[in-house]
């Protein structure tokens, strides 16, 4: 009984339906949507603010 329902399984191959994925893709995105990687952009702020602070800590001409 195993064997049959093995080969069944292997031998079925549904067709593809391109027009379903898409439907399929737009529903998981409005019910699932990806949380946007904010990290970046933490990163590059804080890049900015070191360049910055070099910059004005080593400012040529500055009195002292």
């Amino acid at each position: 009984m195993d064997h049959i329902i093995r080969d069944a399984a292997e031998n079925h191959h549904p067709t593809y339906n391109d027009k379903a994925w898409e439907k399929m893709e737009a529903m998981l995105d409005k019910q699932l949507p990806q949380k946007k990687d904010r990290r970046k952009y933490i990163f590059f702020l804080l890049f900015f603010l070191l360049l910055g602070g070099e910059f004005i800590f080593c400012l040529p001409g500055k009195p002292g």
